[in-house]
């Protein structure tokens, strides 16, 4: 017989998680539920945005590709309640940064997310809040990085968990993807940001 249950079991993989990115139109409000921040830097090939290896082995670096840093959180939707990882670039980072350094850490954060000038690529606008967790309970940290292996179907390795990645209340930023904001910004082959991919899906 089945064994009936109202809930999915507490060992379930954390795999249900779609990337979501800063609309042109519109925007998006919700929880931070994860405690850091997760980013590296990305390459944008046939059509899907995958992870750069690093300059000493990237073939992506190799044949001239630009990259950008790209960071990750789990995020709970302050509408819908869906549980998903909201994607941005260094330029928004800062925001989460600054947060964190004020209130301690980042998760509990609200945040809006918008694009004022309501344009695909323009620039976004992300803006913090303590929320009140008293009346508010969202879910536990997820594990962004193991989330981020499985939708770029790389091994996950939990070794590598806090050493190629730094705290948000340090330095979010790492000293080779600030230097790539300014290196792609010039760059013809870098896709509007709306177009781009991660994964199999189109956010």
């Amino acid at each position: 017989m089945p064994q009936w249950t109202q809930n999915p079991p507490a060992d379930s993989p954390e795999y249900a998680f779609r990337i979501r990115r800063t609309p042109a139109a519109g925007k998006i409000e919700a929880y931070v539920t994860c405690t850091d921040v997760v980013g590296c830097n990305t390459h944008f090939l046939s059509n899907r945005t995958v992870p750069c290896e690093g300059p000493d082995c990237c073939q992506a670096c190799a044949d001239g590709f630009s990259y950008r840093w790209h960071g990750y959180l789990t995020a709970l939707d302050a509408g819908t309640h869906e549980h998903f990882l909201f994607e941005f670039t260094a330029q928004s980072a800062e925001t989460f940064a600054n947060y964190a350094k004020l209130h301690a850490g980042l998760r509990g954060c609200r945040f809006k997310a918008t694009r004022p000038s309501g344009r695909p690529n323009g620039r976004v606008l992300i803006q913090c809040a303590p929320a009140d967790l008293a009346a508010t309970r969202i879910p536990a940290p997820a594990n962004v990085q193991k989330l981020l292996c499985h939708i770029w179907g790389i091994k996950y390795d939990p070794a590598d968990v806090g050493r190629k990645t730094k705290s948000l209340g340090k330095d979010i930023i790492p000293t080779d993807a600030a230097a790539a904001v300014h290196r792609v910004a010039d760059s013809s082959r870098l896709p509007s940001e709306e177009s781009s991919r991660i994964g199999n899906g189109r956010k």
